[in-house]
C-alpha cells in the first residue's frame, strides 16, 4: 500500500475492468472505513476511486504488486 502514490489527479470514470478492491477499516469514530477500487487505465497507469469517487492515477506497476502481495498472503 506504502507504494501506491498519485501520479496525477483525475475525476474521470473508470471505463476497463477492476483489478482490485480494498476495504480498509479505521480506528477512527468519523471514518471508519474507506473503500479502494484499482481500474485498468491504460497499459501504464491505473485509475484509483475511494469510496466510489474518482481520485488519481497511479502506476499498474504499483498495484500489480499490490495485487500479488495480497495474493500471498490469501493463498499462503
Amino acid at each position: 500500500m506504502e507504494a501506491l502514490s498519485a501520479g496525477e489527479f483525475t475525476d474521470q470514470q473508470p471505463t476497463q475492468k477492476r483489478e482490485i478492491v480494498l476495504t480498509i477499516h479505521l480506528d477512527n469514530e468519523n471514518f471508519q472505513e474507506v473503500q479502494i477500487d484499482l481500474y485498468r487505465y491504460d497499459g501504464r497507469l491505473c485509475l484509483a476511486a475511494v469510496d466510489g469517487e474518482s481520485t488519481s492515477l497511479v502506476a499498474c506497476s504499483d498495484v500489480v504488486n499490490l495485487m500479488e502481495a495480497v495474493r500471498a498472503v490469501v493463498l499462503k
